[in-house]
């Protein structure tokens, strides 16, 4: 006697391809982060008025942007990651 038990997950599909990018979440935890994301915003946001309906604006003028902020705030908080490792653990010796 053989038992077949389905699961049904109502999980949604992630298309991944060229038109995604992964980004570290826990940056929108830090508040420097947030800020500069506020701040990139209102920029954004003075463009509207040039395309002709905010889908368009989306699309063309923000979602490229918000990819190289994120981008960038990671790369930043990786380097800093990386020079303080490299300082901290930098061997030295004692010479008499």
């Amino acid at each position: 006697m053989a038992v077949t038990v389905g699961i049904n997950l109502m999980i949604p599909f992630i298309h991944r391809g060229k038109e995604t990018f992964y980004t570290n979440t826990s940056l929108i935890d830090d508040p420097h982060c947030r800020d500069h994301i506020k701040m990139e915003w209102s920029e954004w946001k003075n463009h509207i008025r040039r395309y002709s309906s905010i889908v368009h604006w989306w699309e063309n003028h923000v979602k490229r942007k918000v990819k190289y902020l994120f981008v960038r705030e990671g790369t930043e908080r990786i380097s800093y990651r990386n020079r303080i490792g490299n300082f901290i653990m930098r061997p030295f010796t004692i010479s008499y």
